[in-house]
């Protein structure tokens, strides 16, 4: 998974604020700390995967990018579940790029969207709404272990993405300075 980092996570919360929706949503809410775009299918806790997935992960090469979180809205989850997330408008080239260099090395079959899930049992639809946009440089992916009451992401390994990334319309990454 890719994790927002705190000014991503708190420049969503300030729109979801604004819109009254935290109110709306109220235990629905998805834990800010736990927001992530997901990057590969759901591996079994078996023994020993996590150290061979975390060799896999060391091997791979993408450059950072950029993604445009700019629509809020909903969709169906499983058991009828309502999610509401931020999505970009289009998926960003890189993620594409980050998605397919996991799928190659875990040998898993991956059809991850470009989103940021808010709430995974919403009270209701919500249309699609455009949003000012948050900006979220990914310039790391992680592996990690999802469970517990209150559930919570358990950080097994983290890696760098590499090479310098371009914005769209040719710009150099102005964001690289942090």
């Amino acid at each position: 998974m890719a994790k927002p980092p705190e000014e991503v996570r708190e420049g969503l919360l300030r729109l979801i604020d604004g819109m009254g929706l935290p109110s709306r949503l109220g235990d629905a809410l998805f834990a800010p700390g736990n927001w992530h775009q997901s990057l590969s299918t759901r591996f079994p806790d078996a023994p020993g995967l996590s150290q061979v997935l975390a060799r896999l992960a060391s091997s791979i090469q993408v450059a950072p990018f950029m993604m445009r979180l700019d629509r809020l809205g909903a969709t169906s989850g499983g058991g009828g579940k309502i999610h509401w997330r931020f999505r970009p408008a289009s998926e960003p080239p890189g993620l594409r790029a980050l998605v397919d260099a996991i799928q190659t090395v875990s040998q898993a079959e991956i059809a991850p969207t470009a989103h940021v899930t808010i709430s995974y049992r919403a009270p209701g639809k919500l249309s699609t709404l455009r949003v000012a946009p948050v900006y979220w440089k990914i310039d790391e992916f992680l592996l990690v272990r999802g469970g517990g009451d209150p559930y919570h992401y358990e950080e097994i390994g983290r890696w760098p993405l590499a090479g310098r990334s371009v914005l769209p319309g040719g710009q150099l990454d102005l964001l690289d300075h942090h």
